[in-house]
C-alpha cells in the first residue's frame, strides 16, 4: 500500500512538470433573464493546420465570479490561442485572441459580456503586450493601404498625368511600407525572443524596391518587383509560421495581389510559392494542402492538376474525407478520365446505360439540362443540328434531364427523339449525376470517345463544332 501511494506520488509530480498553467477570471456571469437560462463553457482552442481546434472545455457555473484554470502541456508550442464562450445554440463568433508561451503563466480575466464581444486583460505578459501593439501597427498600415489602393484605381487611363500619378503613387506606397518595416523592426528590438519577434514581424515585412539600387535597375514597377520577392523576408525554416494565420494570410495575398488574375498567372504565384518552401517539407506540405483545398472550393480542376502533378510527390496529402471525395470527383472527371456510369430510365421506362450506349459510337456527347434553363433551351436545338450533321459519322447524344417531375421533362418538345433521352426525377439535392458529373450549371457537356474516356468539357458553339469535325474526319 505504501508503495502505491509512492509511485501514485512521483506520477503526480512527474506530470505536473510536463503542465504550464493558464488562470482565466470571469466576471459578472448573469444568473437573472434570458442569458442565465442558457448553459455556458469557456472553450480554449489552438491554431494549428490552418485551423482552430478546441481542446479544452469548462463549465460555466451561473456566480458572479468564476476562476478557471485550464493546464496545457508545456509540449504546446507558442503560438495563437483562443478562449470564448460557447453554448450549443449559438455561433462561435468573437473569439478572444492571445498568444501562449508555456514559459508563461498566463492570468486573464473578463466581464462576462465582454469575452461576449471578444475582449479579455491579460496581466504582465510580454507576448501579448508585443502581440497588441503589433496588431495596431499593422491595422494602422492596412487602413493607409487601403487609401492608396483607392488612389490608384481612381487614377484615370485618360488623364494626362496618369502615367506620372501612377509613379508617384508606387513612390509613396514604397515609402509607407519602408516606414511600416521600420516600425516593426523597432518593435522587434524592444520585445526579442517573442513570437512576434521571431515569426509574426518577418512575415509582415515587406521588401521595398528602393532600398538596393540594382533592384531598382531590374524591377521598373512595385507589382514586377512584388511578384518575385514577396517572401524575402519570411523565415521558410521556421515552423511556428504555422501557428498563426498570417502565414496563410500572406499566401493568399500574394496570389490576389501580385500574380497575373488568370489561371496562368495563378500557376506561376504557385511556383514562386513552392520554390520558395521547397527547403522545409513541413511548410510546403502545409501550403500544398491549403492551396489544393482552396482550388477544390473553387472547383478548380485545372489549378488543382496542376498542383498535383508538378508538387503532389513532393508533399503530403492531409485532406478532410469531404475534400477527398471532391477531389477524387475532380480527378475522375478531368481530361483523360473515364466518365461516371449512368443508368437511367427514358419515358417508357426503359433503363439505358451510359456504357453501353458509348460504345456503340465513336463519339458521345453527353447533355445534363433542366427544362426551366434559358440556356438549356437555346443550346438543345443547336446540339440536334449537330446530331444530325454528324450522326452517320457516329455521333451519339445521352441526354439527362435533372427535372424532377416527369411532366415537366416531358413537355420539351425540342429534344431529338433519336437521343438517348434519360431522367433521374429526383430533387437536385439526391441526384447522383450532379455529384458524379460534378455540376454546377446548367447545360452541361461532356464529350466522350467510345470507351466512355472523357475527350472535353462544356465546349459548345464553334468550338464543339471544330472538335467534333476532328473527331469524326468530317
Amino acid at each position: 500500500m505504501k508503495k502505491t501511494l509512492i509511485i501514485a506520488l512521483l506520477l503526480a509530480i512527474t506530470s505536473s512538470f510536463g503542465q504550464s498553467k493558464l488562470q482565466f477570471t470571469l466576471h459578472s456571469i448573469p444568473n437573472k433573464g434570458v442569458a442565465a437560462s442558457k448553459n455556458y463553457e469557456l472553450v480554449l482552442g489552438r491554431y494549428y493546420d490552418g485551423e482552430f481546434h478546441h481542446f479544452a472545455h469548462q463549465s460555466i457555473v451561473k456566480d458572479t465570479v468564476a476562476v478557471f484554470t485550464f493546464e496545457i502541456p508545456n509540449s504546446s508550442a507558442t503560438g495563437l490561442y483562443t478562449i470564448f464562450i460557447g453554448d450549443n445554440s449559438e455561433k462561435e463568433i468573437n473569439k478572444a485572441e492571445f498568444i501562449w508561451n508555456p514559459s508563461e503563466n498566463l492570468k486573464m480575466d473578463a466581464h462576462f459580456y465582454q469575452l461576449k464581444n471578444g475582449e479579455l486583460s491579460i496581466e504582465k505578459s510580454r507576448e501579448n503586450e508585443v502581440y497588441t501593439k503589433f496588431n495596431l501597427l499593422r491595422n494602422e498600415f492596412e487602413n493607409t493601404l487601403e487609401k492608396l489602393v483607392k488612389k490608384r484605381l481612381s487614377n484615370s487611363l485618360f488623364d494626362p498625368n496618369s502615367k506620372q500619378k501612377a509613379i508617384e503613387i508606387e513612390h509613396e506606397t514604397e515609402n509607407i511600407q519602408y516606414n511600416y518595416n521600420n516600425k516593426l523592426a523597432k518593435l522587434g528590438e524592444l520585445y526579442p525572443n517573442t513570437y512576434v519577434t521571431q515569426t509574426l514581424i518577418p512575415l509582415a515585412l515587406i521588401p521595398v524596391r528602393s532600398v538596393k539600387e540594382e533592384w531598382a535597375q531590374q524591377y521598373d514597377s512595385y507589382f514586377s518587383f512584388l511578384h518575385q520577392n514577396f517572401f524575402m523576408h519570411c523565415n521558410t525554416k521556421d515552423n511556428s509560421n504555422l501557428y498563426h494565420y498570417a502565414f496563410q494570410d500572406k499566401i493568399f495575398y500574394y496570389l490576389s495581389t501580385f500574380c497575373d488574375k488568370n489561371e496562368e498567372g495563378t500557376k506561376k504565384g504557385v511556383d514562386i510559392i513552392m520554390q520558395t518552401l521547397k527547403s522545409n517539407s513541413e511548410l510546403s506540405s502545409f501550403t500544398y494542402n491549403l492551396l489544393l483545398k482552396t482550388f477544390i472550393k473553387l472547383e478548380s480542376e485545372p489549378l488543382s492538376k496542376y498542383l498535383m502533378e508538378k508538387y503532389g510527390n513532393e508533399c503530403a496529402l492531409n485532406l478532410p474525407f469531404e475534400e477527398l471525395k471532391k477531389l477524387q470527383t475532380l480527378q475522375a472527371l478531368s481530361v483523360g478520365g473515364l466518365a461516371p456510369e449512368i443508368s437511367l430510365p427514358d419515358k417508357e421506362g426503359k433503363y439505358h446505360s451510359l456504357r453501353e450506349y458509348t460504345a456503340k459510337n465513336k463519339v458521345t456527347l453527353v447533355v445534363v439540362w433542366l427544362s426551366w434553363c434559358a440556356r438549356c433551351q437555346s443550346e438543345i436545338p443547336k446540339l440536334n443540328e449537330l446530331y444530325n450533321q454528324y450522326k452517320s459519322a457516329g455521333l451519339g447524344i445521352y441526354a439527362v434531364s435533372l427535372d424532377e417531375k416527369k411532366e415537366d421533362w416531358e413537355k420539351v418538345t425540342t429534344l431529338n427523339k433519336n437521343w438517348k433521352n434519360v431522367c433521374e426525377m429526383v430533387p437536385i439535392k439526391k441526384s447522383t449525376v450532379v455529384a458524379n458529373y460534378n455540376v454546377t450549371t446548367t447545360p452541361a457537356l461532356y464529350v466522350l470517345d467510345s470507351n466512355g474516356k472523357i475527350l472535353s468539357k462544356n465546349s459548345f458553339g464553334s468550338s464543339l463544332q471544330t472538335l467534333l469535325k476532328e473527331l469524326l474526319n468530317r
